[in-house]
């Protein structure tokens, strides 16, 4: 096009006819058309992120409400979860229901406790009784006296035919025949509900006692609270501070802890105060020979989340929330101002934020929460799978209880029957014990090959493998990865990777079979050809081997069609249904 200093005629043109006003509205009309083409797009564009957003929150919303119902509605002042019954409170007074939430009796009861009292026939056989010397026996359901009065005060009932008995100031254990089982020498003489076992004092010193009556040890320990528990005691000494005993003499630990919980998977959370008033603590973890094995660097909202459970234990510092492994390193990071609330259990763990309560899975994904419009103050671990859940009053004070039900801890159908027998066979942990048709883990497969193994050799695996390397790979220090890398069952991903949580395909899971039977037995000759699958080339040289044993012993079959499908996902039902059969195979061929 024709021009004159680099401006072209048209534009010459107008520069050159046009009055500058004309000009200038006809540019100020273009500008606005094109912010206002600008604005509109814009808004447009917000219009379909809402949308989106309120769709994906409706689905998630329904996803996490999907897997569970009420059993028992949110209209009760308190309900307790038994081991028999479900008991609630209605009014001040009690009832019970049963596990599924039929009411089984109206609230007819004035506490608890009468509510907890089972049928007669499962009472006491024999009652105490004051005799008119001012001293107690024993007399059975009859009315007969079996022990005269002869004692300065009785425990309430006998318990494996042992009862704890007060003569002359000091406490003795006796039978229902009167017999002296342990001899009164002792100041205060107290059971354990755990193992049966005693805790008895002389001259302000505790000693202990076995459930045969022997004396573990001589009193040793200066105490003012002893607790038992498997193999050892937690005590309160003079200035409220917690150590560790055994019960053969030994002080494992000092009194040097403000807090300490029940030892849980080997690990016992300690805590100190770190104000006077002990308002805030910080938290770690002992082992059972006393040693501090975590730092104590954590905090906690709520102390039952430090309990460790399937492996993992929830901790707080700050504004963030953890799960962590036994080697102090975080597994699941939480959403800022998200913390943990209670352990892992069936699967789940609750989570708490800004007060609310909702439940995730061990990839941190929330999969129990409340409906839209309603807030639970209050969730419980999910036992059996069920739960107590509670709504806000106001954000200080629980209103009424109900009982949930979780739906994904049930398996498809067709795995029903093996998943069961794989549960009553000891093969199934209780952290996989749930969510059966999500994939498998890396992690969690090695834990079924580990559970295995233990279980058909009946020794703990430290037996058998003894110390492993811990630093073998840079992603993760789960002790059944590294009993089963240090058994050959399983490889990393090379460069030190291991990929704890990544998924498990079908050849994968045939290789991990082949190996777990290698560390367990001789493996046979074949005796059967391999099949020609018709996605055969899908399959890598590699997982041969395992594929083919796998299905020669019916282990692990094909998909239909002809095919194997090698690099499909792995579920955790098929899982376990196939370490099962596995596990039947090695005991259907075991060497007399």
């Amino acid at each position: 096009m024709p021009s004159y200093n680099g401006m072209t005629i048209p534009r010459l043109y107008m520069r050159l006819i046009q009055p500058k006003g004309y000009r200038f509205m006809f540019i100020m009309s273009k500008r606005i058309d094109l912010w206002c083409r600008r604005v509109f797009r814009l808004f447009f564009a917000v219009c379909v992120l809402v949308i989106l957003c309120a769709v994906l929150t409706l689905s998630a919303n329904a996803s996490a409400t999907d897997y569970y119902s009420y059993i028992l509605p949110m209209i009760y002042d308190d309900i307790e979860i038994g081991d028999k019954y479900i008991y609630y409170c209605k009014d001040g007074r009690w009832g019970r229901a049963d596990p599924g939430g039929s009411i089984l009796t109206g609230p007819v009861y004035d506490s608890l406790e009468e509510a907890r009292v089972q049928p007669p026939a499962a009472r006491q056989v024999y009652f105490p009784f004051k005799g008119d010397n001012g001293l107690y026996g024993y007399k059975n359901s009859a009315g007969a006296v079996v022990i005269p009065a002869q004692y300065d005060a009785v425990a309430n009932n006998f318990e494996n035919n042992a009862a704890i008995v007060q003569k002359n100031g000091k406490y003795g254990i006796v039978n229902s025949s009167g017999e002296v089982l342990f001899d009164f020498i002792s100041d205060t003489l107290y059971k354990s509900d755990i193992n049966n076992y005693y805790a008895y004092t002389v001259d302000g010193r505790t000693g202990f006692i076995d459930n045969k009556f022997k004396k573990l040890s001589e009193p040793f320990l200066r105490a003012t609270f002893v607790s038992m528990y498997d193999g050892y005691a937690v005590y309160q000494a003079s200035g409220d501070k917690y150590g560790l005993a055994s019960y053969d003499g030994k002080i494992l630990c000092g009194a040097i802890w403000d807090y300490m919980r029940d030892f849980c998977e080997g690990l016992a959370a300690v805590g100190v105060n770190e104000d006077f008033y002990g308002i805030n603590a910080r938290w770690g973890y002992i082992d059972k020979k006393g040693n501090t094995v975590i730092p104590v660097i954590f905090n906690s909202v709520n102390p039952a989340s430090l309990d460790f459970s399937g492996g993992l234990a929830g901790v707080c510092e700050g504004s963030s929330g953890y799960y962590i492994d036994k080697e102090g390193r975080v597994v699941i990071r939480l959403p800022e101002n998200t913390y943990p609330y209670t352990g892992f259990s069936r699967g789940l763990a609750v989570i708490s934020e800004n007060l609310d309560k909702s439940y995730i899975n061990r990839n941190g994904q929330v999969i129990i929460e409340a409906a839209p419009g309603v807030r639970w103050y209050r969730a419980d671990a999910i036992r059996d799978d069920i739960a107590v859940v509670s709504s806000y009053l106001d954000s200080f004070t629980e209103g009424y209880a109900g009982v949930i039900r979780y739906h994904g801890n049930n398996p498809s159908s067709w795995a029903q029957s093996e998943v069961s027998a794989a549960e009553k066979a000891g093969l199934l942990p209780e952290e996989l014990a749930g969510q059966y048709t999500v994939p498998i883990t890396r992690a969690e497969y090695c834990r079924l090959s580990i559970k295995l193994i233990e279980s058909y050799t009946g020794l703990a695996i430290t037996d058998i493998v003894g110390k492993v390397n811990r630093n073998v790979f840079t992603d993760t220090a789960d002790l059944n990865v590294l009993y089963a890398e240090a058994l050959g069952i399983v490889e990393g991903r090379g460069g030190g990777i291991f990929d704890p949580r990544g998924k498990i395909n079908r050849q994968e899971a045939a290789k991990i079979l082949v190996n777990t039977y290698k560390s367990c037995a001789y493996i046979p000759a074949h005796v059967k050809p391999m099949p020609v699958w018709s996605d055969k080339g899908l399959i890598d040289s590699w997982a041969e081997e395992g594929i083919w044993y796998m299905n020669e012993w019916g282990v692990m079959i094909g998909v239909g069609n002809n095919r194997f499908a090698p690099k499909n996902d792995y579920t955790r039902e098929m899982s376990v249904m196939t370490m099962i059969r596995l596990y039947n195979l090695l005991l259907d061929n075991r060497p007399e």
